[in-house]
């Protein structure tokens, strides 16, 4: 970006390659038939909270905020939903260090034009659906969604629209895995990924690479690899340089959602065995600016050679911790 008539190398390329939007295109393969995949001239008029959704007089949201966070609730008799927000605040923050420690960085207010990271919750199935659609342009149902984080893509980067969350986080007797803090840093992960995301480099990131790494940064840990059969299926179709199947049915086992369970164990396996959270670190710092097969070869290259070897040495590794399981 530079004045005209001034003839040095700027300082940043307003053009997105073909194949960074090749695979923004792709992303409508991730999510409903009605996902729009929207990216735009972020101008820095756009940044400002004061445009967010939940500012919008019509929707009637109330909000609370600090220096981080905008958190959009609905307002109650009871002050029910105001309560849930002040939680939710108190855990956004929280989270905050755990975050900047795992992905190198976190993206704070002042890395973005001084936008604060906005955060909506949904009182009631319906009000998710209408926020996510509202926000995204789409007209389609996300009541099996806990959370949802929505964004503009556009040369000058992402924009975060925000997070929208379920009323289902704040259950009394919620279990552990889908709890308000598990599912706030899985969204939160998605945020600073995609805002750190260098759109002016060929960056193709897989969709087991962006939910494997939410899911490893939330503690979920829900890993559904519980037989020999399931590493076999990993085995066969989770190649560390494409996509993971969808929903795959094989000898009569359906297989779902393979890119948040298998790709999360993807990333216990680079933490467990390949040099601890610093190679984690690593690998998602690489990913901002390069390809994932380069990414895992940075990071691995001093014992496994290429990402065939990374992929035979994961399931190795998940095979020997299978039998050892059985065994017990």
């Amino acid at each position: 970006v530079y004045y005209k008539g001034i003839t040095r190398k700027p300082l940043v390329y307003s053009v997105i390659p073909d194949g960074t939007l090749d695979w923004i295109e792709s992303l409508k393969e991730w999510f409903p038939k009605s996902t729009k995949i929207k990216y735009v001239d972020v101008g820095p008029f756009e940044w400002d909270n004061k445009e967010d959704y939940g500012n919008r007089k019509e929707n009637g949201w109330k909000s609370i905020s600090d220096n981080n966070f905008v958190v959009y609730y609905r307002p109650d008799p009871d002050s029910l939903w105001k309560d849930n927000a002040l939680k939710t605040l108190f855990e956004a923050d929280k989270s905050i260090p755990h975050i900047e420690r795992s992905m190198g960085r976190y993206a704070y207010p002042s890395d973005v034009n001084e936008r604060k990271l906005s955060i909506y919750i949904a009182d009631s199935d319906n009000c998710f659906d209408s926020a996510v659609n509202d926000m995204s342009e789409t007209t389609g149902s996300y009541q099996g969604c806990l959370g949802m984080y929505i964004s503009q893509i556009g040369p000058l980067g992402s924009l975060a629209k925000g997070i929208v969350l379920s009323p289902r986080c704040f259950d009394t007797g919620v279990i552990r895995e889908n709890s308000l803090r598990v599912v706030l840093r899985h969204e939160m992960a998605h945020y600073v990924f995609f805002t750190m995301l260098d759109y002016g480099k060929v960056v193709r990131p897989s969709q087991w690479v962006t939910e494997g790494m939410a899911e490893y940064i939330s503690g979920r840990y829900s890993s559904q690899i519980s037989g020999m059969d399931t590493v076999a299926f990993i085995d066969r179709f989770c190649h560390l340089e494409g996509q993971f199947p969808q929903d795959t049915i094989v000898a009569g086992k359906s297989y779902v959602n393979a890119q948040y369970w298998a790709g999360e164990s993807f990333f216990r396996f680079l933490n467990d065995s390949c040099g601890g959270n610093n190679t984690i670190t690593r690998f998602i710092k690489n990913l901002y600016t390069s390809p994932v097969d380069s990414s895992i070869m940075r990071v691995t290259s001093s014992v496994l050679p290429d990402t065939v070897s990374a992929h035979d040495k994961w399931v190795e590794t998940l095979r020997n911790a299978t039998n050892i399981d059985t065994k017990n």
